[in-house]
């Protein structure tokens, strides 16, 4: 499945390619912002008898509705990191922030030692 954004509120949705039914599948986006483009995929996987729904996120924005859609959608759990910061009252039982510092701090220890990535 794709999407394309056409503009700031307008995202295309593709179609899903392929026998996914009974399947798992995983579903991770660069920002998740008010939720609505991720929610709409999720049902739309969900409709198509996908198994389990689990979302991962770079940069958790998550403002407006966006928490409600997702603890109210089929998604089995978010994750995002802590690139933006994400209050307590904003993760629920589904919604986890993880620590990009153990990534940065190796990259820099390396950087420093003059070692490959």
């Amino acid at each position: 499945m794709s999407k394309r954004r056409v503009a700031d509120t307008e995202v295309v949705q593709g179609l899903v390619v392929g026998e996914i039914k009974g399947r798992d599948a995983i579903i991770f986006e660069d920002e998740i912002s008010t939720g609505g483009t991720l929610v709409a995929s999720v049902k739309t996987l969900a409709a198509a008898g996908v198994r389990s729904l689990p979302v991962g996120g770079t940069h958790g924005v998550l403002c407006g509705p966006a928490v409600k859609r997702m603890v109210d959608s089929p998604i089995e759990s978010v994750i995002v990191t802590n690139t933006v910061h994400v209050p307590r009252n904003k993760r629920r039982e589904k919604i986890h922030s993880l620590s990009v510092a153990p990534l940065f701090a190796e990259a820099i220890r390396r950087i420093h030692t003059g070692e490959s990535g």
